[in-house]
């Protein structure tokens, strides 16, 4: 890594600001307090809770956006050389089988309770968090090129994925603690098993082979044109290459294939940014620009690398106004689009069957927006969770839908402000929320989980309202996107994984009261279980 670009442990007290300065906006408060303490890059890699909180950081959300990007870039210092998809598989499995002593040593304990307790120890769901991190790291080389063309490990990667979203649902079940060990026993052993045959395929050289950094020059750049490039950001500040444009820069290098990250932009680390940040760095030079990027091993079977690679960004048949994935195009625009191609009542023009067999369907009681004092203030409709949008339908032969969301930007979470037993709801930082319920706990759990996961998914960090117009939305045609099967995105969300580096000592007293909502799999998976509002 050195020859491409310096060690983030070597930084300097300015080089640390100007990574700062790329972070969500939240957080730029806090830079006079990095600049006046002189924070330097091996000082940043090694922060705590406790030291933040010494900075001035005192609220617990703006301290988990720091340490998540500070994650990343602990991965990047100390990973890219010997990260690999074996070296990840090994940490997934000691993982799974720590889980498995962690638990039967607690059997052989004189002081067993689990028979009678329906409470699960702080400990425990640590250890729980600690297994989702393990299989997020190794998720996230699985959903990227080469291995997602290679039905072998996509088969492994769904049933990864699978027994992640079992897990989280199994640790939310009312039950001893006992039962519920037995079924994370079942899945632990699973996944070990998984794990031990990804090792086993020595004779494939892409399990051994590591990332590696390279560095990109365009040139030549029209700024009618712009670069060409597609770019996903996912939920904890990783961006990723998704395809280039035909004739373009990006795509006459011949060096920029869908999967790569991009790590700098003209020398800045970009990691952990906003999108936002990232598209105005590579605005910067006109004339060009020079791009550090990851790149994942190549498939030695003779595949294309670059399976978006020239793809043609067209509408899809259902006209549904956001796309599957929210891109970036970095094209100059004369002037603002719109945040959507299609009114709401277009998108709402979409008969029941039309939609297909949905991700996630069946029948919810809705709050209304305004009732009078007699009149009923719930109705239930059936609903369908297609990709990131939720329509509702007043029966499934309905050819309209009474109502629509996309559901980026969106948190679900428990209504407990509601009466209604089984409550959640979808809220907005800038329209109304949305009040759902369910007939069992069960349904409840099922269907925040799915719709968390849909919401987390989809969600690029670019403001559609804010950011100007170069920053359009696309569709994608010939790569549609499955939410079943995109798996790092479900997983790379704001889940921070509790170490001794950011160790913090919690109390779980409502972990049955408040079931994890759409903090499964996140970083704020803890948080939602002890309702702290930052």
């Amino acid at each position: 890594m050195a020859l491409v670009m310096e060690p983030i442990s070597k930084w300097s007290p300015k080089q640390v600001l100007d990574w700062m300065k790329g972070l969500d906006d939240c957080l730029l408060q806090y830079m006079r307090t990095f600049e006046r303490e002189q924070i330097t890059g091996e000082q940043l890699l090694h922060i705590t809770h406790q030291e933040l909180e010494e900075l001035g950081v005192t609220r617990i959300g703006h301290q988990e956006l720091i340490l998540e990007a500070v994650d990343l870039l602990c991965a990047l210092n100390y990973g890219l050389e010997t990260e690999n998809l074996r070296t990840l598989s090994h940490k997934l499995n000691a993982s799974a089988k720590n889980l498995q002593n962690f638990i039967t040593g607690r059997r052989r304990g004189g002081h067993y309770d689990g028979r009678v307790s329906r409470r699960l120890p702080n400990d425990f769901l640590t250890s729980v968090v600690d297994l989702i991190g393990a299989a997020k790291n190794l998720l996230a080389w699985l959903d990227r090129s080469p291995f997602v063309s290679v039905s072998e490990y996509s088969v492994l990667k769904n049933n990864i994925v699978q027994l992640c979203l079992e897990l989280t649902t199994i640790v939310q079940q009312d039950c001893t603690v006992y039962e519920t060990e037995n079924k994370i026993l079942h899945v632990c052993k699973t996944l070990s098993g998984i794990c031990e045959h990804i090792i086993s395929l020595s004779s494939d050289s892409l399990v051994s082979q590591s990332a590696h950094l390279e560095v990109v020059h365009l040139t030549n750049v029209m700024p009618s044109e712009g670069l060409g490039m597609y770019i996903k950001s996912t939920y904890d500040g990783l961006h990723v290459i998704t395809g280039t444009t035909e004739n373009s820069p990006a795509d006459q290098c011949k060096k920029i294939h869908a999967g790569d990250e991009v790590i700098q932009v003209n020398h800045q680390t970009v990691v952990g940014w906003q999108l936002k940040n990232l598209v105005n760095c590579l605005r910067e030079d006109p004339s060009g620009v020079i791009l550090t990027l990851k790149k994942r091993p190549q498939n030695t079977l003779g595949s294309t690398p670059a399976l978006l690679k020239n793809a043609r960004w067209k509408p899809l048949a259902l006209q549904v106004c956001v796309c599957s994935v929210h891109y970036a195009s970095l094209r100059t625009k004369p002037k603002k689009k719109s945040k959507g191609s299609l009114s709401s009542a277009s998108r709402r023009r979409i008969a029941c069957k039309d939609l297909g067999h949905g991700d996630c369907e069946g029948w919810l009681w809705k709050k209304k927006d305004a009732t009078g004092y007699f009149t009923q203030k719930w109705k239930k409709y059936w609903f369908v969770l297609k990709d990131s949008n939720l329509y509702w339908y007043t029966n499934q032969n309905d050819e309209k839908a009474e109502g629509f969301i996309s559901l980026p930007e969106f948190r679900i979470d428990r209504a407990i402000e509601c009466r209604r037993k089984h409550a959640f709801k979808a809220c907005h930082p800038k329209i109304k929320s949305f009040f759902f319920a369910t007939d069992h706990l069960e349904e409840m759990n099922r269907w925040m989980n799915r719709l968390g996961l849909a919401a987390i998914d989809y969600w690029s960090e670019s403001d559609q309202d804010e950011v100007d117009g170069s920053m359009t939305l696309k569709q994608e045609a010939t790569y549609h996107h499955n939410p079943s099967v995109s798996i790092y995105s479900h997983l790379s969300t704001r889940m921070h994984i509790f170490s001794p580096k950011h160790s913090l000592s919690l109390s779980l007293t409502q972990t049955h009261t408040y079931p994890f909502s759409t903090a499964t799999l996140s970083r704020y998976w803890f948080w939602s279980l002890l309702t702290i509002s930052t």
